[in-house]
């Protein structure tokens, strides 16, 4: 049997129109097992998923990721490790634990609150407060930090609030967000400066070169002025 649909690879991020392959491959009490795949056109790499379906009537209840065993969140090179390091754990336990990946998320964030952000308070929820007060985040990103945390409630949870790196309950909605709000801090901190930096470089080089160009160089000024003194002695 052959499915077709639009999805995103989890490989590149592209997304694509593919024919998916499905097998059934056995079945127990609950629900019928089978095996669907594809290959990514962008990239060329495989997807496979695993699929349950009710027995009675063949209805999908369930697909869960096989390989890649987590979707693709591309870091960028600007983003010195631990941070990249701790992103990417978290991408890739997201569909297994949400619980995991928020904490992974949130001591991420903290680290980046402190050393990145300069708070010196010690909860979470603070140092959130502490940041966004210095007004030193464009204002929606401020505003998707500070929404963190009403999503994790941090204020009800004293566990969520001063340690980060515990596992407690998490919604696939919190999850989410936590690292999408990492990728807005990692293109404020790192991704940003940089591209402002080879920006002012590149300009550096191009008004170097103009004025290199404009400016006769040292020998040829020597000659000209020689050549001067020539013609002005042989018409005395």
């Amino acid at each position: 049997m052959i499915i077709i649909r639009a999805v995103k690879c989890p490989h590149c991020t592209v997304t694509f129109h593919e024919h998916w392959k499905n097998s059934d491959f056995t079945s127990d009490e609950h629900a019928r097992w089978s095996m669907r795949w594809t290959e990514c056109s962008a990239c060329r790499r495989a997807i496979i998923e695993l699929v349950a379906k009710r027995k009675a009537d063949h209805v999908e209840i369930g697909a869960y990721m096989v390989w890649p065993k987590g979707a693709a969140r591309p870091v960028a090179p600007e983003v010195p490790e631990p941070y990249g390091r701790d992103f990417k754990e978290a991408c890739t336990v997201l569909a297994d634990s949400t619980n995991a990946s928020a904490a992974i998320s949130r001591r991420c964030l903290q680290s980046l609150l402190v050393n990145e952000g300069g708070a010196k308070k010690g909860r979470l929820a603070d140092q959130i407060d502490e940041v966004v007060d210095s007004k030193q985040l464009r204002p929606q990103l401020g505003e998707n930090l500070h929404y963190v945390r009403k999503v994790g409630n941090l204020g009800a949870h004293e566990t969520k609030n001063a340690n980060t790196g515990e596992v407690v309950d998490a919604t696939e909605e919190e999850a989410e967000w936590l690292i999408e709000v990492l990728e807005g801090l990692f293109e404020h901190f790192f991704v940003e400066p940089e591209r402002e930096k080879r920006r002012r470089e590149e300009f550096d080089t191009r008004i170097a070169s103009a004025k290199e160009k404009s400016d006769p160089a040292p020998g040829r000024a020597a000659t000209t002025a020689v050549l001067g003194q020539g013609q002005t002695s042989q018409t005395d």
